[in-house]
């Protein structure tokens, strides 16, 4: 409540405001005073040059804390579906667990220690190694404004699949940069994902679609120019306002 008032504070004060996302965009058009410009955050150019996946098989892995909002157990349950039906896979839950995760006894109800792993908070360069490993990224996270496992699986040309809510099939154009899943169906995540394992082509095509449009939206450089471009712009407009940016935190039911 304290974190969404101050928001509020800072932006209904600012005459310019920029939105990493239209998700953003439209939270906070209604109660703004000031002009809105889109410009994208950067990711971490090491993404850009990890080497190409190993296209057969299947390994995922899951980034970010795990808990309830970023919907893990949904993952944990397509996987679980999965392994009855004998399929071959590997999965990665990257991230620190929080205190009340049911996740990790999920795990372990479900008897998937061999193909679920756990790993707990790890280093950046620890992540980018996953990232090394990893052939597919999943996100089934119910509120997202910016996905940034995604972008960064985008960047690295891995397979995206990401739950349909928020800002993600935005993010995904609609399922034309990687694949949507609804976040409340672990059997419609376990289909798609048996279905990359079985017919992958498709999904390899849609990840150099969104690796093209990673390069051209989230690279340092590219973020850096249109932020330069704004501030001349407004300059030459004479404006004497406040200038707000950075991430809002956009709540919506669904």
């Amino acid at each position: 409540m304290v974190r969404e008032f101050l928001h509020r504070r800072a932006i209904r004060r600012a005459q310019n405001i920029i939105s990493i996302s239209p998700y953003v965009k439209d939270y906070m058009r209604n109660w703004v005073r000031g002009s809105i410009w889109s410009i994208a955050n950067p990711i971490e150019e090491a993404f850009f040059e990890i080497e190409p996946a190993v296209c057969r098989g299947l390994r995922m892995i899951c980034v970010g804390t795990v808990g309830e909002r970023k919907n893990q157990q949904l993952l944990v349950e397509a996987c679980a579906l999965m392994a009855q039906r004998g399929s071959e896979f590997e999965c990665r839950v990257i991230g620190e667990v929080a205190a009340r995760s049911r996740v990790p006894a999920l795990v372990a109800d479900k008897k998937l220690g061999g193909k679920v792993k756990i790993t707990g908070a790890i280093s950046a360069e620890a992540l980018l190694e996953h990232y090394r490993w990893a052939n597919v990224v999943v996100l089934p996270s119910r509120g997202e404004t910016s996905p940034l496992s995604l972008i960064q699986a985008m960047a690295a040309e891995r397979c995206v699949f990401g739950a349909a809510a928020a800002r993600t099939p935005a993010l995904l154009r609609n399922g034309e940069l990687g694949t949507l899943f609804s976040p409340d169906d672990a059997n419609e995540l376990c289909s798609k994902l048996l279905n990359f394992h079985e017919r992958p082509q498709r999904y390899w095509q849609l990840a150099g679609a969104a690796t093209a449009y990673a390069r051209s939206n989230f690279r340092v450089s590219s973020v850096a120019g249109a932020t330069i471009e704004l501030y001349r712009q407004i300059a030459a407009k004479g404006s004497s306002g406040d200038f707000a940016t950075g991430k809002i935190t956009a709540r919506r039911s669904g």
